[in-house]
Formats: C-alpha cells, sequence, structure tokens
C-alpha cells in the first residue's frame, strides 16, 4: 500500500473514531443529562473544527470557479459572505462545554437545540461543498442560485445558533 493511501486511510479512522467519541458523548449527555466539562470541551472544538475546515473548503472552491469563470457579482458576493461566516464561527463562543451547571447536569432541550442546529449547519456546508465540487469548468445561472441559496442557508443555521446561545446567556448557563 502506498504512503498516501495509508496516510488517507488513518486521516479517515481518526475521523471516524472521532465521530463516533462524540455521537456517543452527546447521547450520553441526552440520556442522562450529566456530562464533564472535559467532554463538552472535546465535543465543540471538534464540531468547530468541522466547520472551519468545511467553510475553508468551500472558500477554496468558490475562489476556483471563479478563476474559471467570467467576472460574476453574485460570485463575489457568495465568496465574502463565505470569508464573513468563517470569522462569525471563529467568534462563536464554545457553547458546550458552557452549557454545563456546576453540578454537572446539562439542559437536554437546549442541547438537543444546539445540536440539531450544528446538525443542520454542518449538513448544508457538506451540501455547499459537494456542488461547489461538482461545478466543472463552467458555471451556470442554475448553479450561481442553488450556491447562493446554500449560502443563505449556512447564514441562517448561523443567525439561529446565535439566538440559542442569546437564550443560554438569559438561563445563566454562558
Amino acid at each position: 500500500m502506498g504512503k498516501g493511501v495509508d496516510t488517507n486511510y488513518k486521516k479517515f479512522a481518526y475521523n471516524s473514531n472521532n465521530i463516533i467519541k462524540i455521537a456517543t458523548i452527546l447521547q450520553k449527555s441526552l440520556n442522562n443529562g450529566k456530562c464533564t466539562s472535559v467532554e463538552m470541551k472535546e465535543v465543540g472544538r471538534y464540531i468547530m473544527h468541522y466547520m472551519r475546515m468545511n467553510l475553508e473548503e468551500c472558500i477554496n472552491g468558490v475562489e476556483g470557479i471563479m478563476e474559471n469563470v467570467r467576472r460574476s457579482d453574485t460570485l463575489d458576493g457568495i465568496l465574502h459572505t463565505l470569508q464573513r461566516m468563517m470569522q462569525d464561527i471563529k467568534s462563536i463562543p464554545r457553547a458546550y462545554e458552557q452549557m454545563i451547571a456546576e453540578n454537572g447536569s446539562v439542559d437536554k432541550s437546549m442541547l438537543t437545540a444546539l445540536v440539531n442546529v450544528d446538525n443542520e449547519m454542518t449538513s448544508n456546508l457538506k451540501l455547499l461543498n459537494s456542488h461547489i465540487s461538482s461545478i466543472k469548468g463552467s458555471c451556470s445561472d442554475s448553479d450561481i442560485e442553488e450556491l447562493s441559496f446554500l449560502v443563505g442557508e449556512i447564514e441562517l443555521n448561523i443567525k439561529e445558533r446565535h439566538e440559542l446561545l442569546k437564550k443560554l446567556e438569559l438561563k445563566g448557563q454562558l
């Protein structure tokens, strides 16, 4: 087996193990309402890393499309929005570890809401990344519309996450 194949396998196994570990931690927390801050810190770190990684791939993909396509204000806007999202995601507070009360309990409904928002956001990022990858050479108007739609959905997810974090602040958990 070549070194490149072996390296890719190790990365895949590492990511798969992390996903399983994160899912286990979240499921345990949702089932019994308890968790440690160390576990939640790991969940938050992995999820934010995954989001940043996907956003970087999307930004690079849109830049690649812009090199192959005539100048488009819409594509410029999409790229600018993605770059702004990257800054927004970097500035999002680490909500998972701060959801834990002093006694180790977790508000199940708030945790469920946060997991749902993050799940939807990562799914939309993956869809956007997949759509960007599928654009080869020329970019039609329908491709640009789809990119704009997906970017808008991700923006809504980020706003929804911010609103959820405000609710947590009002409850005194953040």
